[in-house]
């Protein structure tokens, strides 16, 4: 079976996707943004260490010496940005927006239990400027569902300041296929839906990652 081998260097944009409470997209009134006023996203794998069962026999010596392999429990994400959207703030850690009639101008953070789920997606460029058929391809990257997000600390000063979310995944998504074109030609949702036991998927693309804007949109229906 042919395999392709590829190096990615200097990510684009990403794309937050709300979901409902089952790790499902809501089209038609669900939102998404899209952003390039980011830094720096860290996946880090937590895993259930393995027993271990040792037992030593009277001269000391060990008779018994067995381990069970690790179980990756779940994903945990962080992403910093550096630009302050209130929607992307919202969506990821439920925080109220702060409103100027109808604007969001920024965001209210409260206590309590976050009870956001979100899709992470991201770009970054296969590196040599790798291209087919004429265009740039990019490396894509998919965490389908991440919940329990939260703000991490703000720094004010004589500096940048930055914001970051954490969150974990949770395995049983509903993304499916998802609901954008991310490949193929022409392009079109994934060949085959994410399975319950995936929390992550990353594959090359050739489909070029979709615009930053600021503030969220509506998730377009299937017949829109």
């Amino acid at each position: 079976m042919p395999t392709e081998c590829f190096s990615l260097v200097r990510a684009t944009n990403v794309r937050v996707t709300q979901l409902d409470d089952c790790g499902a997209v809501e089209e038609g009134t669900g939102l998404y943004v899209v952003t390039d006023g980011w830094i720096e996203a860290r996946i880090t794998a937590e895993y259930e260490t393995g027993d271990e069962f040792i037992q030593k026999n009277a001269n000391g010596d060990l008779c018994i010496n067995e381990r069970s392999p690790d179980a990756l429990k779940r994903l945990n994400v962080e992403v910093d940005f550096c630009v302050m959207d209130p929607d992307i703030i919202n969506l990821i850690t439920g925080a109220d927006l702060e409103m100027d009639g109808s604007d969001a101008v920024g965001f209210r953070r409260k206590t309590g239990i976050n009870t956001n789920n979100f899709a992470l997606e991201l770009w970054a460029k296969k590196s040599g400027g790798a291209c087919e058929a004429g265009g740039q391809c990019y490396g894509y990257y998919l965490v389908p569902w991440i919940t329990g997000a939260t703000l991490g600390d703000l720094v004010f000063g004589n500096q940048v300041t930055t914001f970051t979310t954490m969150g974990y995944t949770q395995a049983g998504s509903g993304w499916d296929v998802g609901p954008w074109d991310v490949i193929g030609d022409p392009a079109a949702p994934l060949d085959d839906p994410i399975e319950a036991d995936q929390v992550e998927l990353l594959r090359d693309t050739c489909v070029a990652p979709p615009d930053a804007s600021c503030g969220s949109q509506t998730i377009p229906s299937p017949t829109s």
